[in-house]
């Protein structure tokens, strides 16, 4: 979709309305994190090998003006290769991208497809003929923007997604991730503390973490972090995340969609999980976590630790020019896309 397109539906929506609209991202699916629950059912496809996931999507406006769609899944770690170590605790569900770099490859590429017809369940179901992508630069979901556009807009009817089965899929954690044109409700709190310097052909971003679940500690430990891991994947405490954008103006709520969406990170993204304690044994390599030790930290700056609560984003610089940097907070999916200023948005460019 040309940007012209975008500012144009986004114009039609004023007049209708009589208010601007707002970049809204949300959920659809099983899992109590979604805006949008019990608003997927499958159905088993035995001859083909795959299920079919059929997303509820009557909540999205009609005609709505779709941006992005992803469809989120979750593998949970085949238990003869989970260990704790390097790749995660053992019995910790991994997305899709953990898995794929875990000891081995899938046994086959998981593959989603779009339904072109309804599918009760008999024979194979019919499926249009290309299927989705991972998106970049994780590729850690698949991008569904394309086939999400043609249901909003009628182009083709909401038969579902095709998905082949993989084994250890939890399919129930499986969600459709939508961002389009409407009226945002009850945003999470917005970033604060954006700090942005370029050094030796990369970009550094720090700023201050919300919703963060060791809010005046200094310290956080192996066993802390395993604890409050394990009520995420339970869906006992919100799923925060933060995301990165870059534009050759100030970015604002106006021309967010304009921005170029850079990266997504994780919270608690200061936290090096990787730096751990090796022992050797002969010819084997044992990685050890000491439950009570703490987990380091990543440094932009010699020798120093960063704080905890202050989240880090680092990219290398792929081309020369002056650029304005955002970074705003998704609790569940759910974008603050609204409240910019100084706390997470330049108002002076980064030279790059």
């Amino acid at each position: 979709m040309s940007r012209i397109a975008i500012v144009f539906s986004a114009i039609v929506l004023v007049v209708q309305t009589g208010f601007a609209a707002d970049l809204v991202t949300e959920r659809w699916g099983d899992q109590k994190q979604c805006r949008h629950t019990r608003t997927v059912t499958f159905t088993d496809d035995t001859e083909g090998g795959g299920v079919v996931a059929r997303f509820d999507l009557s909540a999205l406006p009609k005609g709505a003006r779709v941006h992005r769609a992803r469809l989120l899944m979750v593998v949970r770690p085949d238990p003869a290769v989970a260990t704790d170590g390097f790749m995660g605790l053992a019995g910790r569900p991994k997305m899709l991208w953990e898995i794929r770099q875990g000891p081995g490859p899938l046994a086959e590429p998981i593959v989603v497809r779009a339904l072109a017809k309804a599918y009760a369940g008999k024979g194979g179901p019919q499926l249009t003929r290309e299927a989705l992508r991972l998106m970049g630069p994780r590729y850690t979901s698949f991008d569904a923007t394309e086939t999400v556009r043609a249901w909003a807009s009628g182009e083709l009817g909401n038969h579902g997604l095709w998905i082949r089965k993989t084994p250890h899929w939890d399919r129930d954690r499986t969600c459709l991730e939508i961002t389009y044109d409407g009226v945002l409700k009850n945003p999470p709190s917005q970033v604060t503390g954006l700090k942005v310097f370029h050094r030796a052909g990369q970009v550094f971003l720090t700023f201050k973490e919300v919703n963060h679940p060791f809010a005046g500690a200094e310290e956080v430990t192996w066993e802390d972090l395993s604890e409050w891991q394990r009520k995420l994947d339970r869906g006992d405490v919100p799923q925060v995340s933060y995301r990165i954008y870059r534009h050759g103006e100030p970015i604002t709520a106006a021309n967010l969609r304009q921005a170029e969406l850079l990266d997504e990170v994780p919270q608690l993204s200061a936290l090096d999980e990787r730096m751990i304690r090796s022992k050797w044994k002969g010819e084997r390599l044992k990685e050890v976590r000491v439950k009570t030790a703490p987990v380091p930290r990543v440094l932009v700056e010699p020798k120093k630790e960063l704080p905890l609560g202050v989240g880090v984003f680092v990219r290398s610089s792929v081309k020369e020019g002056r650029f304005y940097y955002a970074v705003t907070a998704a609790l569940d999916g759910v974008e603050n896309t609204r409240k910019f200023g100084p706390g997470n948005s330049l108002s002076k460019p980064l030279v790059e």
